[in-house]
């Protein structure tokens, strides 16, 4: 019983294959690869048997075997946060991560960290000598990187970071261009009163608050208009922490004579268009642009504009970041920001 059942269980080799095709494994670890040269009728025939072989022996490549042999393992993983309120991250990033990837028939492996164990400093070592991968796509909020940064950059396996703002391996959207996009769609609009409204935070700031101000600020002095209809950052003179719609019924107190807003993110776009429904602004004599990685139209059912995040070009420049390290070895890469290009959305998605 024991006999048959280890026999059952017998992987079949290369050469197995290669014996009854009546080839060398060379050439069935070539055509099983993809990588045979199939320009004739008779080595795509020979190439189609040796498939229908391995497949009726149930061959399948290993790849461990061939990660000792050539030092790789052919795959990235993908590091994100695994608790809720920690666990955000752009999905259209990680589909550009996988399509890139993909294109270089690279693999792609998903690994979330609780949050709880960023403070352990075994998690990071103990992520590498578990996780086959040859390099990581590190996707951390901003509470979390100055502490991991180290850690990571202190391991063998190269990683870059996504969607943080650093002088050397890191691919993020360049947020000072988020305004140069809204604009010019609110110009051509007739509006010059423009606004900007994003919510009140507290410390370990994501960049992307002070950048996309920023890029408001600059584009609308660009343009010889003001640019300071905008709340201070840090909100209120006694700091107490303000929700997005009291920020959103402030802004409008504040800046009566605004015909237009350029909004963070969607939260504060929804509450804003809700509070000038509120005051008499809406429909028609007041204009909000929102910003973010999703369609606002589409994901609330409010007819609001929405500037596209470049996420998913993020997301392929920091695969590319990683095999151009990989390749190179050398690690000492800048950042790239990325752009923004799409024009503004304001149909239905």
């Amino acid at each position: 019983m024991l006999l048959a059942m280890t026999t059952k269980l017998a992987r079949t080799t290369i050469e197995e294959v290669a014996a009854r095709a009546g080839v060398s494994p060379g050439t069935v670890s070539r055509v099983l690869n993809g990588k045979n040269k199939e320009n004739r009728p008779a080595i795509a025939k020979r190439s189609e048997r040796i498939r229908r072989i391995a497949k009726k022996l149930g061959y399948r490549p290993n790849a461990a075997a061939r990660s000792i042999v050539s030092g790789q393992f052919g795959a990235v993983g993908f590091v994100t946060a695994g608790d809720a309120g920690t666990d955000w991250y752009p999905i259209a990033a990680l589909n550009g991560i996988y399509a890139a990837l993909a294109a270089s028939h690279l693999r792609l492996f998903f690994n979330q960290i609780p949050a709880k164990l960023f403070s352990d400093p075994n998690v990071v070592p103990h992520l590498f000598r578990e996780s086959t991968v040859d390099g990581l796509i590190v996707n951390l909020l901003p509470r979390f990187s100055n502490s991991l940064v180290p850690y990571f950059e202190s391991q063998p396996a190269p990683c870059v970071w996504l969607n943080l703002k650093l002088d050397q391996r890191s691919v993020y959207p360049d947020d000072t261009t988020a305004a140069k996009i809204a604009l010019p769609w609110l110009f051509e609009r007739g509006h010059r009163s423009i606004g900007f409204l994003q919510r009140q935070f507290e410390a370990n700031v994501h960049y992307s608050v002070n950048d996309r101000l920023a890029g408001f600020c600059t584009a609308m002095r660009e343009a010889g208009l003001s640019d300071k209809r905008h709340l201070p950052l840090h909100g209120e003179t006694d700091g107490a922490i303000t929700s997005v719609m009291e920020r959103a019924e402030h802004f409008l107190e504040q800046f009566p004579d605004a015909t237009a807003a350029i909004c963070y993110e969607q939260e504060e776009a929804i509450c804003l268009y809700t509070a000038a429904l509120r005051a008499g602004k809406l429909p028609g004599n007041f204009q909000i642009v929102g910003i973010s990685q999703d369609c606002i139209r589409y994901l609330s059912g409010l007819p609001i504009p929405t500037v596209r995040i470049p996420f998913y070009q993020v997301g392929q420049q920091a695969s590319a970041m990683l095999m151009e390290i990989l390749a190179s070895g050398e690690r000492d890469i800048p950042s790239r920001p990325i752009p923004y290009t799409d024009p503004v959305e304001d149909k239905d998605c």
